[in-house]
């Protein structure tokens, strides 16, 4: 039974049957090979679980089809400017000049070269042998071999990956964005270049689809695979009059559920610490906002009444009433006029710049200030 290449469903909509279509579109024939070609027959079918666009059927690409491939777009001026761009757009948004990155299915190189021209350090990963000789060449460093669960690449040593007109030959994606993450660093960043099937259905262009491409992408599906094995979306936008789809996305361990009970029992460990060191140095401490991350703060952390004595907060509804569960007064931040803590703790973190000027600006606090995130420490 078929099964969704994005999610793994089983049901699907047909939307277009194609007839008498060329078993490939890049394995052009000699002339003695006419009498044996044969048009073939496929389904352009819709996953009604995800609506990833995608064909009923794989087997009309042999194994190893991309192993002598070889299709080009570097005779095309146009198409060696718009990949210089995308490459120098690509280096200098997330400062890549003397990082390490790995491409796959890096064909003849091009990109690659554009990359290193901004002072990128490449690895290419290509299949086709006749792509990796030219590509090699050029004098680049080109592994002949496919990226899936036997690759020579080292965990986490490259700071960058890119991906361009892959993605749409994939039966198994999910693969290959495994071992992507497995081989990134921690924060490393990536980039997908995909055909727009968007265009496709926008223009009408039935020409677009053939069996050499299994998947056909959308901004919302792209996005869609990548969030599936964790990474963070960072930006997603058309490219080259529409003809293609990039998406920007990052390896966050911050995104991570990994290792969270871990991090969360080291965190109420690092607070319980630096509030024992507040009172073994005899300093009185408050906390500004009795908010949910205030109230959530002093319960799971374990926060107790001789640790704090009081809650500001300035919205006039909460002063006067106690935190739910730590049972703490909330005050006014007038009352620092009258009496004035040692330390105070921001937990109100999307306003700890506003609270800081306040305090300093407004009430010429000197004490001690600390905020939450990413742990309790110390900002004043």
């Amino acid at each position: 039974m078929k099964t969704c290449i994005l999610c793994g469903a089983t049901t699907f909509d047909l939307l277009v049957k194609y007839e008498r279509a060329p078993k490939n579109i890049q394995g052009l024939l000699h002339k003695e090979d006419l009498a044996k070609d044969r048009p073939i027959t496929f389904d352009l079918v819709r996953c009604t679980a995800c609506g990833m666009a995608q064909l009923d059927d794989f087997e009309n690409i042999p194994g190893d089809y991309y192993e002598e491939y070889i299709m080009s777009q570097t005779c095309s001026p146009s198409s060696r400017e718009y990949s210089k761009q995308l490459a120098h757009q690509f280096v200098t948004e997330f400062g890549l000049a003397d990082k390490q990155l790995f491409e796959i299915g890096c064909g003849d190189g091009e990109f690659l070269k554009y990359l290193e021209e901004d002072g990128v350090q490449t690895v290419g990963i290509e299949p086709s042998a006749p792509f990796a000789k030219l590509a090699q060449e050029k004098g680049l460093a080109i592994r002949v071999e496919y990226f899936d669960d036997t690759t020579t690449l080292a965990p986490d040593s490259f700071d960058a990956f890119a991906s361009r007109a892959v993605f749409e030959h994939l039966k198994d994606p999910h693969e290959i964005l495994r071992n992507v993450k497995k081989v990134l660093k921690e924060g490393g960043v990536g980039m997908i270049e995909v055909p727009s099937f968007e265009k496709a259905i926008r223009d009408r262009r039935y020409y677009d689809v053939f069996s050499d491409h299994v998947a056909y992408y959308t901004k919302r599906t792209l996005i869609l695979l990548l969030e599936r094995h964790g990474f963070e979306i960072l930006k997603a936008f058309n490219a080259f009059e529409g003809e293609f789809i990039v998406v920007y996305f990052c390896k966050n361990a911050m995104a991570s559920i990994e290792g969270f009970a871990q991090d969360f029992n080291a965190y109420r460990a690092q607070f319980r610490s630096t509030l024992d060191d507040l009172k073994r140095r005899g300093k009185r401490t408050a906390i500004w906002g009795a908010g949910g991350k205030g109230n959530a703060v002093l319960s799971v952390c374990d926060v107790r009444h001789d640790d704090i004595v009081f809650v500001i907060d300035s919205d006039p509804h909460k002063i006067g009433k106690y935190t739910i569960g730590s049972h703490f007064p909330i005050v006014s931040p007038d009352t620092l006029r009258a009496d004035r803590p040692d330390a105070i703790i921001i937990s109100a973190m999307a306003f700890s710049e506003e609270i800081r000027k306040i305090l300093k600006e407004k009430y010429a606090y000197a004490g001690e200030v600390y905020v939450i995130s990413p742990m309790l420490r110390r900002v004043l």
